[in-house]
């Protein structure tokens, strides 16, 4: 019986030891693991994102670290006060100047809050051509609108495509 009452004791106290308590987590040289995500919020807006992957730059920008990115990949958000989100987009496809890119409706971040959409591919550089990427989305707020915009560029590393995915999805209004 003794022996009964020990191996239950040593198997609770191995459970507990795995997960009890609410303790941070710890890598094996016992130092805190860093946070899994992190929060960026602006006036009215939040998102969350990878710290492994992005920082932010500022209050309302958050860019990819990682090595393996020649070319810039981010995340920025802006308040336009003076423009619905409709007349926002129209404006960013016509400054494009490419007849072909056009204002779509989209729904976007946790809520899939109805947004304008405006797709730009510009290629750049003299030596290599890169084509960059900018991807706007633009939400009506009770005055004005916000802008989401991200960069990037064809052939962006795997890791900052779905971290900026994870951020947009994770766009919420406050």
């Amino acid at each position: 019986m003794k022996k009964l009452v020990l191996v239950a004791l040593a198997l609770a106290l191995a459970v507990c030891a795995a997960g009890c308590g609410g303790e941070k987590s710890e890598t094996a040289g016992g130092v805190p693991e860093a946070p899994k995500t992190a929060e960026l919020r602006g006036e009215g807006w939040s998102l969350t994102y990878d710290p492994a992957l992005f920082e932010a730059d500022g209050d309302a920008t958050v860019r990819y670290i990682g090595a393996d990115s020649p070319m810039p990949v981010y995340l920025t958000v802006q308040i336009y006060p003076d423009y619905t989100a409709g007349k926002l987009a129209e404006g960013l496809a016509l400054q494009s100047g490419d007849d072909s890119v056009r204002a779509e409706d989209a729904a976007v971040g946790r809520d899939s809050l109805p947004a304008k959409t405006v797709t730009v591919r510009q290629v750049v550089g003299e030596i290599s051509e890169v084509t960059q990427i900018q991807h706007f989305y633009a939400v009506d707020l009770a005055a004005g609108s916000l802008l989401i915009e991200i960069g990037t560029y064809d052939g962006a590393p795997a890791a900052a495509r779905e971290g900026l995915d994870a951020m947009l999805a994770s766009f919420a209004l406050t």
